[in-house]
C-alpha cells in the first residue's frame, strides 16, 4: 500500500493528523421551559442533555443572543430565574451531558447570559465533574450584572472532561445581599470537539484512496492522491485535492477545490467535467452515474448542433434515465460570448421554457448600467408570444379599460413603418347601402353645435378617458368619408337640376 501524505502547514503523515470538528453539543434558550429538569432547544446526533436547580422553577423574561454565542437564538422568549440567591455557592444550576458521542468530544466551552436583581447574586463560580457526585471548581469567577450580558468560560484547559462518557456543569451563586434577591440565566450553551481520540478509528485507507467514517476539520489544505469520501461533514480550511470528492453530509471549504473527476454530492448525484474534442471541459450534472461524453443537443432544426458544442466550457443538466431523448440543456461560453441551448425531444410546448410552471415574474434585464437586451432569429424564425405583453412602463396605461385585455401594451411612443389591423369588427362600406339613412346637413349642423363632435364620432372627452381603436376609429373616419361622398353628389346633382332650368329659363325669353 502506498504511503498518504497530508499536506497540511506542518505536514504530518495520516496516522499523525488530528481530525476534527467544533460543533455545539447543547444549546437552551428555556423558552418552552415550565419545570425541572428542562430540556435543550437542539442538541448535537447522539448526545442528550438535561437542566436542573437547587431551587424551585421559575420563569423571567429573557433575551436574545448577541454575536458571541455559539450559535444564535433570535427569540427572547423566557430566562429561568432564582427567587433565593443567598448564600455561598449553596444555591445553583446543574446541566447533564451524555450520550453515546460524547467521548469523542473534547475542549468545551461554555456560553450564557446571567442577570440579577440590585440584591441578587453577584458572581458566578463554575464547576465540574465526570461523575456527578465530585466537583471541581473552574479557577474562574464571574461577576452578575443587574442587565443580561455575555459570559463565555473557556473549560478547554480542563483535560478531565475530555472524552469523559458523562459531564456535569454545574453554576453556583454567591455574592447576594438580601435573601430575596434573584438572579436569571438565558441561552445556555455547551460547545466542544469532536475528533478521532476517542470511539472507533475516524478513517480507513486503501492504496491512494482515503475514507473519513467520522467529521474532519483541517486548519489548511488537503492533497488526496486518489479519491476521498467523508461518511459526515467536512470543514477544510485550505485547498482541497483530489481525484474525486464524496460527502454524504455538509462540506465546508475556505480554500480551492480541485477534483480531476468530479464531486458526487450522494450515492447517486453530482457533478463531472467532461472534455470536448477540443480540449475544452464541459461540466455536467444528472442523476444516476453521470454519463462520460458531452451529449449533443437534440435539435430537430440543426441535426448537427451536437458538432457546434466545442466551446470554452459550459454545463450540461439532463436526465441520466433517458439522456439523449429528454430534455438536455446546455449553457455555454466562448470567445464570441454564451449560449443556452435546450433539447425539444418530447417537448411539445417548446425547448426552453423559463417559470413554465411557477407562475412567478421573469425579468430579462440590463440593470442599472444601461446595454440593449437583443433577441435575434433566423431567417425562419421569430417571437411567439402566448399570452400578454407589456413593452416600457405600460402600468401608467392601466387606467384605460382595454389594459387588461390587451396583449400588446406599449409604455411610450411606437414607432414602425406598416402596422396592418387584420379582420377588424366591422367597415364602413354600409354608407352606400340603399337603405342607410344618411342625415340632412341641417341634422348634422344641429347636432355639432349642441355636442362639437360629428355624429357617431367619440367625442373629445371619452377620447381622453378611453382612448382610439385604430381600426374602428379608421373605419369612422372613412365612413364620414363617405357621407361627405354622399353629400357631394347630391349636392352636384342639385347643381345640374339648376343649370337645367336655368338653360330652360333662358330658351324661353
Amino acid at each position: 500500500m502506498k504511503k498518504i501524505i497530508f499536506l497540511i502547514a506542518p505536514i504530518f503523515l495520516l496516522s499523525n493528523m488530528l481530525i476534527s470538528q467544533v460543533n455545539t453539543i447543547a444549546n437552551y434558550d428555556f423558552n418552552s421551559s415550565s419545570s425541572y429538569p428542562v430540556s435543550p432547544t437542539s442538541m448535537a446526533p447522539n448526545i442528550t442533555s438535561t437542566g436542573a436547580s437547587s431551587e424551585a422553577f421559575q420563569n423571567y423574561t429573557g433575551v436574545a443572543t448577541t454575536t458571541v454565542a455559539f450559535v444564535q437564538n433570535a427569540t427572547a422568549g423566557n430566562a429561568i430565574a432564582m427567587t433565593n440567591s443567598s448564600g455561598n455557592n449553596t444555591r445553583y444550576y446543574l446541566f447533564q451531558l451524555g450520550g453515546s458521542d460524547l467521548n469523542t468530544y473534547s475542549s468545551y466551552k461554555v456560553y450564557i447570559q446571567p442577570q440579577r436583581s440590585t440584591t441578587g447574586a453577584t458572581l458566578i463560580t463554575v464547576a465540574y465533574s465526570t461523575n456527578g457526585s465530585s466537583y471541581t471548581n473552574f479557577s474562574t469567577t464571574y461577576p452578575v450584572s443587574i442587565s443580561f450580558t455575555d459570559v463565555l468560560v473557556d473549560l478547554s484547559s480542563v483535560t478531565a472532561l475530555n472524552n469523559a462518557s458523562s459531564v456535569y456543569i454545574k453554576l453556583m451563586v454567591s455574592g447576594a445581599s438580601a435573601p430575596t434577591g434573584t438572579i436569571r440565566i438565558d441561552n445556555f450553551q455547551v460547545q466542544a470537539t469532536k475528533g478521532n481520540t476517542g470511539g472507533s478509528n475516524p478513517w480507513t485507507t486503501s492504496g491512494n484512496d482515503i475514507s473519513f467514517l467520522g467529521n474532519i476539520s483541517t486548519n489548511g489544505g488537503l492533497n488526496i492522491g486518489g479519491n476521498a469520501g467523508f461518511s459526515n461533514s467536512a470543514t477544510i480550511g485550505g485547498a482541497l485535492n483530489t481525484s474525486s470528492l464524496n460527502v454524504t453530509s455538509n462540506a465546508v471549504f475556505s480554500g480551492g477545490l480541485t477534483s480531476s473527476s468530479g464531486f458526487m454530492f450522494d450515492n447517486s448525484n453530482g457533478i463531472k467535467y467532461i472534455p470536448n474534442a477540443n480540449g475544452t471541459k464541459i461540466m455536467k450534472y444528472g442523476n444516476g452515474n453521470i454519463v462520460s461524453s458531452v451529449l449533443p443537443v437534440n435539435c430537430a432544426a440543426n441535426p448537427n448542433a451536437g458538432l457546434n458544442h466545442q466551446f470554452g466550457g459550459g454545463l450540461q443538466i439532463f436526465d441520466y434515465n433517458n439522456p439523449t431523448t429528454s430534455g438536455l440543456l446546455n449553457l455555454q461560453t466562448w470567445t464570441g460570448g454564451s449560449s443556452i441551448d435546450a433539447s425539444t425531444s418530447g417537448q411539445s410546448t417548446g425547448g426552453l421554457l423559463l417559470n413554465y410552471f411557477c407562475g412567478s415574474n421573469v425579468f430579462i434585464c440590463t440593470g442599472q448600467y444601461g446595454g440593449n437586451v437583443s433577441i435575434c432569429n433566423g431567417p425562419s424564425g421569430g417571437i411567439v408570444s402566448l399570452g400578454k405583453t407589456r413593452v416600457g412602463n405600460s402600468i401608467l396605461l392601466s387606467s384605460s379599460p382595454h389594459y387588461n385585455d390587451a396583449q400588446l401594451t406599449v409604455g411610450g411612443k411606437l414607432v414602425a413603418k406598416e402596422i396592418y389591423v387584420v379582420k377588424p369588427s366591422f367597415w364602413s362600406d354600409f354608407v352606400f347601402a340603399k337603405n342607410y339613412k344618411l342625415l340632412s346637413l341641417e341634422e348634422v349642423e344641429k347636432f355639432y353645435k349642441m355636442n362639437h363632435h360629428l355624429p357617431d364620432v367619440p367625442s373629445e372627452e371619452k377620447v381622453m378617458a378611453e382612448g382610439v381603436g385604430m381600426a374602428e376609429m379608421d373605419a369612422t373616419l372613412l365612413r364620414k368619408i363617405e357621407e361627405l361622398t354622399l353629400y357631394i353628389v347630391q349636392q352636384n346633382n342639385e347643381l345640374k337640376e339648376l343649370k337645367a332650368e336655368m338653360i330652360k329659363l333662358k330658351n324661353q325669353k
